[in-house]
């Protein structure tokens, strides 16, 4: 029983990815990698530590909720509002330093790697409502401690393959634009990321 529970959290965490996580999460990582050229393997490390870094916040939230239980799901939901601003501002002004070609010789810290790190704990920390409702199933389903974990680990697993390949992909892509196009990319990328950080404020 609970490895078809298992199996079913794998693949909503793929699905969710495709569907409802493809309007903010995928779009915010993709804008990111396309707005520089580097090479293949640096995109890749970039979406990976992004992917990781938003699925172990999710399985670490999940964890805590399964302890603390329903009262601390309802704290979360009736206070989101002030992670998303903060999450959001974050997300629109990485944006504007985009849009604006300043994101090269400037880092929030220090490192590209960490702000990459930084943006995948704005992506977990600032969950859309399908995420909220995994969560509360694994409140209600998981009989232990252990059981949580991996229906946790499961979902996260699922939620960070999609993001690795289109970020893999743009990573492909990012490269081979001509330096005359890729400043059009660079704006339009920049663009979106603050659109991304306005619709997580007003989530």
């Amino acid at each position: 029983m609970f490895q078809n529970k298992f199996i079913e959290l794998l693949l909503l965490g793929i699905t969710l990815n495709i569907t409802v996580c493809s309007l903010s999460c995928n779009p915010l990582l993709m804008s990111y990698i396309l707005s520089s050229k580097k090479n293949f393997s640096k995109n890749l490390n970039e979406a990976i530590i992004f992917s990781a870094t938003r699925a172990i916040v999710h399985i670490l939230i999940a964890t805590a909720l399964f302890l603390m239980g329903k009262i601390f799901l309802k704290t979360l939901t009736e206070h989101r509002f002030i992670l998303n601003i903060l999450g959001g501002a974050f997300v629109a002004t990485v944006g504007l330093f985009v849009f604006f070609n300043k994101h090269k010789s400037f880092s929030f810290f220090k490192t590209e790697a960490a702000d990459i790190f930084a943006l995948g704990i704005v992506a977990g920390l600032t969950p859309c409502l399908p995420h909220m409702a995994v969560w509360g199933y694994i409140i209600m389903e998981a009989d232990s401690l252990f059981s949580a974990v991996v229906m946790a680990s499961c979902f996260g697993l699922g939620e960070f393959l999609v993001p690795l390949i289109l970020g893999a992909l743009a990573g492909k892509i990012s490269p081979l634009i001509p330096d005359k196009i890729f400043r059009y990319v660079a704006k339009v990328s920049g663009g979106i990321l603050i659109l991304i950080g306005i619709g997580i404020i007003f989530r």
